[in-house]
């Protein structure tokens, strides 16, 4: 055999060698990591004033809260804000979408910020976390106490969760209902207290309702009160009255998730009928076009109603999603 060939089988078998080895060590990284192409929201909390007419009737710089004003930057985003008065301060509820160092992406806990004056916050850190991703927190009082209602459809079920210490401490003392619902929200009216919440794949609103905040809850028997209807089938935020009308504020999914607000004007409500038309001035929260809120806007939360006006907390995106490569473990213990 002459050198010639001896030399060319060499190489040969160095190169399956080295070929070997790296679909070995491909193998082995795909076993240990992940790689991802990841869809990031990019969610922050703005503040509006309207008037009774649901006219904007100020438009100070937002965003108020953003990633960029948590004390500890562990988020992508915050979203879903909802703002419960108490005593002398306001006290923010939100999403805080964290980043998690493995599988990719990120999970939702429900983070608290507080404020004397609805601009400017501070950030107070997580105060429920959940092996589910939990969202959409809304504060209720009632017997004295203080309560919490959470999206936590991956959890199958809605629970209330009672303060043992407020802001920062909650148990969860009951489950109202079972099943994967969206945007749960609690309003009592007439001496009787209705849930609404939304099969989120369906775009259905159902509706519950019971003599006691604390349930049981009876499915209405007009329920879903709203069938497959993407533009009003799913809460934007809680029930509200001004002028002694009811106004249900609802986010508009039809061309994509979240894109913008609507507002109905509940006609009747009761354990045997209900009714609802959109007023005039909806979609009430659309995307600006350019800035925080380029693209859309999908929660609509009203505190402090007076005689001008009232205050609205929301929350807005400049993009749908911001996409990017992620490489993480499969494994962490």
């Amino acid at each position: 055999m002459t050198n010639s060939k001896l030399g060319l089988k060499r190489i040969f078998f160095i190169a399956l060698v080295i070929v070997l080895i790296g679909m070995l060590g491909l193998f082995v990284a795909r076993q240990l990591f992940r790689v991802q192409l990841q869809a990031v929201p990019r969610w922050s909390i703005g503040r509006y004033q309207f008037d009774h007419q649901f006219n904007l009737i100020s438009d100070q710089p937002n965003p108020v809260f953003s990633v960029n004003d948590l004390l500890i930057r562990d988020a992508e985003f915050v979203a879903d804000p909802f703002v419960f008065p108490h005593g002398d301060s306001l006290y923010l509820f939100y999403e805080r979408g964290l980043t998690i160092s493995y599988g990719g992406g990120w999970t939702g806990v429900i983070g608290l910020a507080t404020s004397k004056d609805g601009l400017s916050w501070n950030d107070r850190g997580v105060v429920l976390r959940d092996p589910a991703i939990v969202s959409f927190p809304v504060i209720y009082e009632y017997a004295n106490d203080i309560y919490m209602t959470v999206e936590g459809a991956g959890a199958n079920n809605v629970r209330l969760f009672k303060a043992t210490s407020f802001p920062n401490s909650w148990t969860c003392v009951d489950t109202i209902l079972t099943g994967q619902w969206s945007d749960p929200v609690i309003h009592e009216y007439n001496g009787m207290y209705y849930l609404f919440t939304s099969k989120p794949r369906y775009h259905d609103l159902h509706l519950f309702y019971s003599s006691s905040f604390l349930g049981p809850y009876t499915e209405h028997p007009a329920s879903p009160v709203v069938k497959g209807d993407k533009a009003r089938g799913r809460n934007a935020g809680v029930l509200f009255e001004v002028d002694d009308a009811l106004y249900r504020p609802v986010q508009d999914c039809s061309r994509m998730y979240g894109k913008q607000v609507r507002l109905m004007k509940i006609e009747e409500l009761s354990v045997t009928g209900y009714r609802e038309t959109e007023i005039d001035h909806s979609p009430i929260l659309a995307g600006s076009g350019k800035g925080w809120n380029q693209k859309k806007m999908h929660t609509f939360n009203v505190f402090n109603i007076n005689d001008i006006g009232f205050s609205v907390i929301t929350d807005g995106t400049p993009v749908d999603y911001e996409h990017r490569i992620i490489i993480s473990r499969r494994w962490v213990k």
